[in-house]
C-alpha cells in the first residue's frame, strides 16, 4: 500500500509487517523474534529469508546498506538481531556493521563471513556463511530466551 506513494517496496513491506504486528499483538507471528537481514544478492536474500522464516523467525530483509540505514526506527525497535550477509566487499559490510553499532548498539549483529581470514571486531558474532546450519545455530544462540 505504501509503495503506491513512492515508498521503497522493501521499506513499505517492513512497515506493513510492523503495523500488522502492532494491530494484532496476539498473533503467533508477533511472538516470534524479529530478525533483520542485510543482503547484497537478491537470490541469497530470498534464500536466507526463507530459511529464517522456516526456523520460526519474523524476517525483514533489505538489499544493500542504503536500504538498511533507511529502515524506520519504529521497525528497528522490534528487531532482536541483525544479520549481515557475505556477498559484498569487507569494506561495505564493515560499514553496515559500524553504522548499526553506532546507531543501535542494543541490537546484536551477526556477520556472515566469506572466508576464515575476515575479521569483524565490532560484531557480536561472526560465522562462516557456507553452511546454513552453522549460521542458523548462531542465530538461535543469540535469540534463545533468557
Amino acid at each position: 500500500m505504501l509503495a503506491q506513494f513512492g515508498v521503497d517496496p522493501g521499506i513499505a513491506c517492513a512497515i506493513d509487517i510492523w503495523a500488522y504486528n502492532l494491530a494484532f499483538p496476539h498473533s503467533v507471528s508477533f511472538m516470534r523474534p524479529h530478525v533483520l537481514q542485510v543482503a547484497y544478492d537478491q537470490g541469497l536474500l530470498q534464500t536466507r529469508a526463507l530459511m529464517l522464516q522456516r526456523s520460526g523467525y519474523n524476517v525483514t530483509s533489505v538489499l544493500g546498506n542504503a536500504k538498511a540505514i533507511a529502515i524506520p526506527p519504529a521497525v528497528l525497535s522490534s528487531v532482536k538481531l541483525i544479520i549481515i550477509g557475505f556477498s559484498e566487499s569487507h569494506t561495505i559490510r564493515s560499514g553496515a556493521l559500524h553504522w548499526f553499532k553506532q546507531n543501535h548498539p542494543e541490537i546484536p549483529v551477526i556477520v556472515l563471513k566469506f572466508d576464515g581470514y575476515e575479521k569483524f571486531p565490532e560484531a557480536d558474532a561472526v560465522t562462516l556463511s557456507e553452511d546454513p546450519s552453522v549460521w542458523l545455530q548462531a542465530v538461535a544462540t543469540w535469540l534463545k530466551p533468557s
